[in-house]
Parts: C-alpha cells; sequence; structure tokens
C-alpha cells in the first residue's frame, strides 16, 4: 500500500521561512509515496499570505510552490475543513504520516499512534 504523507500548514510556512521547500524534502524522503495537502490548507495559507513581514512571504512561497507542485506528484484533497481537522481525520483513517511543526498537533497525533514528523531548519525530517 502507498503511504500517505499529509502535510500541514506550519510545516510548509516553516520551511520556507528558512528557505526549505518542504514537498522537495518529503518526496526526497519517502520515495513514492503519495504527498497530500487539502483545499483547508491552501485557505490557511491564502490567509497567512496576506500578511506581512517573514511569515507572510514564505505563505505566498508556499503558494508558488504548491501550484508548481500540484502538476507533479502532490495532491490536493477537496476537504475545505480547518488544517488541523482535516489531518486528524485523514490520520485516523488510514497509514499516514503526518509532517507538521505544530507541537500541540503533533502531541494530539502522537496520542492516536500517528507518525509524526517535524521540519527542522536544515530541511530534514525529524
Amino acid at each position: 500500500m502507498l503511504t500517505k504523507i499529509l502535510i500541514d500548514t506550519s510545516s510548509i510556512v516553516y520551511g520556507f521561512e528558512y528557505r526549505k521547500n518542504v514537498f522537495d524534502t518529503v518526496s526526497e524522503t519517502f520515495p513514492g509515496a503519495g504527498v497530500y495537502v487539502s483545499k483547508g490548507i491552501i485557505k490557511e495559507l491564502d490567509k497567512l499570505s496576506a500578511n506581512k513581514g517573514a511569515k507572510g512571504a514564505a505563505a505566498r512561497l508556499s503558494r508558488l510552490a504548491l501550484a508548481d507542485n500540484a502538476s507533479k506528484r502532490l495532491r490536493i484533497e477537496s476537504s475545505t475543513k480547518s488544517g488541523d481537522s482535516w489531518i486528524i481525520g485523514s490520520a485516523k483513517k488510514s497509514d499516514t504520516i503526518v509532517i507538521t511543526n505544530d507541537t500541540a498537533l503533533a502531541k494530539r497525533l502522537k496520542s492516536l499512534n500517528v507518525k509524526v514528523f517535524k521540519l527542522a531548519k536544515d530541511g530534514r525530517l525529524r
């Protein structure tokens, strides 16, 4: 069965704040895995894009990367739920790995026995 990787808004933005592309990192670390974001995640990125400063700039860069990766291996799920709700619901249903830099979400997922990775400043998953 194909491993399903869900990427949270926090890791996407964090990566671009440190000039790291989480989509590339995931593809290199888990070759052949299905990589997913939801429309809810994209909506969160759009809201963050309106901000000034590093976080807003990172969100705008991430939207460009999403557009580039959407034509490749990235899959966009139609759910418009909040990112956390979509991730928790999807992770409970299948053999899934979640990439998040949100400590509270990571803790909740680990309590559900979901495998969680965090994107480090050096661009590696830990």
